[in-house]
């Protein structure tokens, strides 16, 4: 993408949702992640099963690395350079994509090492 045309882009509301996006959607998964494993943890005890926690889990790593790559995208668009201290259109569309790609990779670890025990422990453990 053209240094004019990202600037355009990322000046619009669409170009900013899509970052801000990328860096909230890491945080806001695995929130939503806990919550729901907390919710759902008295029925798979009661059912003996443990594929609740499992499944949800596997949806909240597929939106976190749909994120990472909304983000990687935006870094992309941006020029595929770290940000810069100078203000601007693209400078703060870069800081957001390349921190909104280290969020996604913080979280996507953060609920890996989340839904491990749900490997190895029943749902009444």
């Amino acid at each position: 993408m053209a240094r004019a045309e990202a600037e355009r882009y990322f000046s619009e509301k669409r170009g900013l949702l899509s970052l801000w996006v990328g860096v909230l959607i890491g945080p806001v998964v695995w929130l939503a992640l806990l919550e729901l494993n907390f919710a759902l943890v008295p029925w798979a005890c009661a059912a003996g099963a443990n594929w609740p926690m499992l499944a949800t889990t596997l949806v909240a790593l597929a939106a976190v690395a749909a994120g990472a790559l909304l983000s990687l995208r935006g870094w992309r668009d941006t020029g595929a350079e770290w940000p810069e201290e100078s203000a601007g259109v693209i400078p703060r569309s870069r800081f957001l994509a390349a921190g909104g790609l280290l969020l996604s990779v913080f979280f996507f670890v953060t609920i890996i090492a989340h839904g491990l025990p749900n490997l190895i422990l029943g749902a009444c453990q």
